[in-house]
């Protein structure tokens, strides 16, 4: 998300209307409320600063390009930013163009004023979200670095016990690339002898939600053995259900 650079800072709101009243009203409540407020009435200009803000909100009936049309340009610009369609105008067929175009929440303005407290929950809102939504990708950007980077093999199994993920280190090891070796059954680099044993580490490790560590003989793709120590755990989600199972593997020392 632009500008979401500083999380300790209040959230940087850009709004667009081309009523300057309007303009001043909201901002002044917006800042009340801890908000910066960036206010234009210009959608050119408002363009030129999305990167300096958290969340845009924007009115809909405004001379030359209305909210639709900034909404659609913001889109081209960041896909991700949050836009709240802030308008004196509602109609079902506005809030559907809206839905197709990206918009991130809608809202009616009110005569009484009392969608300003409404509209600061839903900035609040949007804002969390995609800063939740942009920690949680920059995290599994790490993690998707450190998997690859490991400098041991690194295999994630979905539970049919099938490649989801190979790391360079696995391939090395092993001999297969990842895309030779994602959506096979782990009997692939196991010895027909093994494969009970192994099986039986499997089902004791998904039902028992734990880890488990191996010495395993194992197949590499050229047809040879290399005996491998396996450190597994299995991976569950929020509610403890078991979605995958992840391994660290290395030849075992002789």
């Amino acid at each position: 998300m632009s500008g979401a650079s500083d999380r300790e800072s209040a959230i940087r709101v850009l709004h667009v209307d081309d009523d300057p009243a309007q303009l001043r009203v909201t901002a002044a409540f917006l800042e009340r409320n801890g908000m910066d407020v960036r206010s234009h009435t210009d959608v050119e200009t408002a363009l030129e600063t999305l990167e300096e803000v958290d969340c845009v909100v924007s009115d809909y009936e405004m001379p030359e390009r209305d909210g639709l049309d900034f909404l659609r340009a913001v889109r081209e610009r960041d896909p991700d930013l949050p836009f709240i369609l802030f308008t004196g105008k509602g109609s079902e067929e506005i809030a559907s163009d809206a839905i197709t175009a990206g918009v991130t929440d809608y809202l009616q303005k009110s005569r009484d004023g009392s969608q300003f407290e409404l509209l600061v929950n839903r900035i609040r809102n949007v804002v969390e979200q995609a800063r939740a939504s942009e920690e949680l990708a920059r995290r599994e950007q790490e993690l998707a670095l450190l998997f690859e980077q490991s400098p041991v093999g690194v295999i994630e199994w979905n539970l049919a016990f099938e490649v989801v993920r190979w790391n360079h280190a696995a391939a090395e090891l092993f001999g297969y690339t990842a895309e030779e070796a994602k959506g096979r059954h782990a009997s692939f680099i196991v010895p027909e002898e093994a494969a009970p044993h192994v099986d039986a580490l499997w089902e004791d490790l998904v039902e028992n939600v734990g880890g488990e560590r191996s010495h395993n003989e194992n197949v590499r793709k050229d047809g040879s053995l290399v005996t491998c120590e396996w450190h597994n755990r299995a991976i569950v989600d929020e509610t403890g259900e078991v979605v995958s199972v992840l391994s660290m593997v290395y030849p075992a020392e002789e």
